[in-house]
């Protein structure tokens, strides 16, 4: 037998073993051992080819991610809100986004790139610790800075700074993203002085102001203080609602602590506390909830009302003392009434009764005994007057009904004709005022003044004129006059005339009375201005009538 020389096998056959079938074949064919391994390779090859295009798309999804990535950090290196920066240890700005411009008012890129971030420093040694603590700590985060803009405004910064190192633990660059903080902080600042300006308030007070936590004090400003006689606001601290105020007002002010919590504040009510000294006052409390050192709290505003209280009680005792005195009044009117009821009913029916004896005495009388008769008949007749003056200025005093449009020309013309005897000249024509049922008492005063006191050859004129939306009415006589002592004082109650027909004062204190009441003013003049003795002249005004 002759030496069978084989070839080595195939690297790959030697991983994978040989294919049975493939053997079979060798054994028929001469050549199938080379076939079997021409395949062999090419499956081989298939696999590594397969394979490298597998590596090749992953590679290919590695770089296209890792583009991606650095598009997507482009993108939020150049859109972020915070300033982004990165520079050498000495300070050279190497890149920037736009916000960092902003930040520090750079107005361009250029700008900033030509420029050392030292420049942005007001005080150097603030860089220098900044690089020491880099060095130190690779990192510093919500890192406080003050920092200069451009413009040379200083502006407050926070910033995370990150140091890069190399081997040797060497700073060899800087990468900062900063926020401008200067808005907040000055917020802050408003927020503190508020805070000052508010505790200043508090102490200040004059009210008592109470914190509350939990339901329990935990401050008092110096009016609480005093209000509760404590000797310390530490008297407060750790005591509830409960304990300052008075039982009987506990119900009270557990349901007002109820709708606090329910509205957020209550207005104002009175109760009851008990003060350090054991003494009961009476104030007016207010509540509301307020945030406080993160948390929700309850804040007290007492104001002491015991004067007020005292002087409601005053009050009170002196409103039932009217009360009763009105109750005395009301009787004391019921009882002068009562005589006046009798005065102008009662003895006016004696009155007539004895008007009617003295009439028919004058018509019988002769010589003495009629001038006697006449006079008896005069003071009948004067009494009389006198007790229609009194039911009228009780009307003036009961009537309470209001004003309305009067015709004056009417009024006036049955006044005269209330007069027969009389020498009265009057033209007048249709005009309303605003007057009442009583109107008419003044022509009846006015006039029967004039024919009484005029004599009996006295002559009257009535003058009605229209000034400025006012109603002038002059009643003027050729009667003696009214002297200008007595002028002044002729419309009040009681003064009388100097002549010897003087009546009681009633009639022209009427007159003035009603005249104000219709709004209008009344006065005496000399018919002939300067000459008293040629008459009187009674004007007074009244409102027209719409």
């Amino acid at each position: 037998m002759g030496t069978h020389m084989t070839e080595p096998p195939h690297p790959l056959e030697s991983k994978r073993g040989r294919d049975p079938a493939m053997e079979a074949r060798a054994q028929d064919c001469p050549d199938a051992e080379r076939i079997a391994r021409l395949e062999a390779e090419n499956e081989a090859l298939r696999r590594e080819n397969a394979e490298l295009k597998r590596g090749e798309a992953e590679r290919k999804r590695i770089e296209d991610a890792l583009r991606e990535s650095e598009e997507k950090y482009a993108r939020f290196f150049w859109d972020d809100l915070t300033g982004d920066s990165l520079f050498s240890p000495e300070g050279q700005i190497l890149a920037c986004n736009p916000a960092f411009l902003t930040i520090f008012g750079f107005k361009s890129f250029n700008e900033a790139l030509t420029s050392n971030i030292k420049s942005l420093y007001p005080d150097p040694g603030d860089r220098i610790d900044l690089l020491h603590l880099l060095q130190k700590e690779r990192a510093l985060y919500h890192h406080a800075l003050i920092l200069r803009r451009r413009d040379g405004r200083l502006v407050n910064i926070v910033a995370n700074i990150v140091g890069v190192l190399n081997d040797a633990g060497e700073l060899v660059g800087i990468r900062s993203y900063m926020y401008d903080d200067t808005d907040r902080k000055r917020a802050e600042d408003i927020l503190k002085e508020s805070e000052e300006r508010y505790r200043v308030l508090v102490e200040l007070s004059p009210d008592a102001i109470l914190l509350q936590q939990d339901d329990r004090f935990t401050y008092a400003n110096p009016a609480a203080v005093r209000l509760f006689r404590a000797s310390s606001p530490e008297d407060f601290i750790g005591k509830s609602s409960f304990d300052l105020v008075h039982p009987d007002y506990h119900a009270l002010v557990d349901t007002r602590t109820r709708e606090t919590l329910e509205k957020g504040s209550v207005p104002p009510v009175e109760i009851k506390i008990i003060r350090f000294d054991g003494q009961d006052v009476y104030v007016e409390s207010s509540r509301a909830r307020v945030p406080h050192q993160g948390k929700m709290a309850s804040i007290r505003v007492m104001r002491d009302i015991t004067r007020r209280k005292q002087a409601e009680e005053a009050l009170l005792h002196h409103t039932h003392d009217l009360d009763r005195l009105n109750r005395e009044l009301k009787a004391a009117r019921d009882e002068a009434n009562l005589y006046l009821d009798i005065l102008t009913h009662d003895v006016r029916n004696a009155n007539n009764v004895s008007m009617a004896y003295a009439d028919l005495i004058l018509d019988l009388a002769e010589d003495d005994l009629k001038t006697y008769a006449q006079k008896l008949h005069n003071g009948i007749w004067r009494s009389n007057e006198i007790l229609q003056n009194v039911a009228t200025i009780r009307r003036i005093h009961e009537d309470s009904t209001g004003l309305s449009p009067i015709d004056l020309d009417t009024i006036i013309r049955e006044e005269i004709g209330s007069f027969p005897v009389a020498s009265i000249r009057y033209e007048g024509r249709p005009i309303k005022v605003c007057a009442d049922g009583l109107l008419p008492v003044i022509f009846t005063n006015l006039i029967g003044n004039a024919v009484k006191f005029g004599g009996p050859d006295v002559v009257v004129w009535i003058r009605v004129e229209v000034r400025d939306g006012e109603v002038l009415v002059s009643v003027e006589d050729t009667g003696p006059g009214v002297p200008d002592e007595t002028k002044k004082k002729l419309f009040h109650r009681f003064e009388r005339g100097q002549t010897a027909a003087s009546g009681q004062g009633l009639g022209l204190y009427i007159c003035r009375t009603l005249v104000e009441r219709y709004g209008g003013k009344v006065r005496v003049e000399d018919r002939v201005p300067g000459h008293p003795e040629g008459g009187a002249a009674f004007r007074f005004t009244l409102q027209k009538s719409p």
